[in-house]
């Protein structure tokens, strides 16, 4: 859990979110944190669908930006990225959270 702005912000609650836009995304994401908390909004990188073509990425990531402001109430930079390039574990699932500091 990460607090943003005095909320509590669970990765799942990001995951169901982005569940809600495939196909256009995979629904994989990364959380990085560039620096302890408290935040004031969340890096977010967002894994796009082989399918979403390079004019398209703007208004997809402007999407991503108002689905979590409207679910979640919290402020996200969303960074989108091809397909398979979030770290994944052994196990092959997305590593959620990555510390930058």
């Amino acid at each position: 859990m990460l607090h943003v702005k005095g909320i509590n912000v669970f990765p799942s609650g990001i995951a169901e979110v982005l569940l809600t836009l495939v196909p256009d995304v995979t629904g994989d994401f990364q959380i990085v944190l560039k620096h302890p908390g408290p935040y004031d909004h969340l890096e977010i990188t967002v894994e796009t669908s082989k399918e979403i073509q390079p004019e398209e990425k703007d208004r997809l990531m402007q999407k991503i930006v108002k689905k979590i402001g409207e679910s979640l109430t919290f402020s996200a930079n969303v960074d989108l990225v091809p397909p398979n390039s979030i770290p994944r574990t052994e196990m092959g699932k997305a590593i959620r959270v990555v510390k930058k500091f």
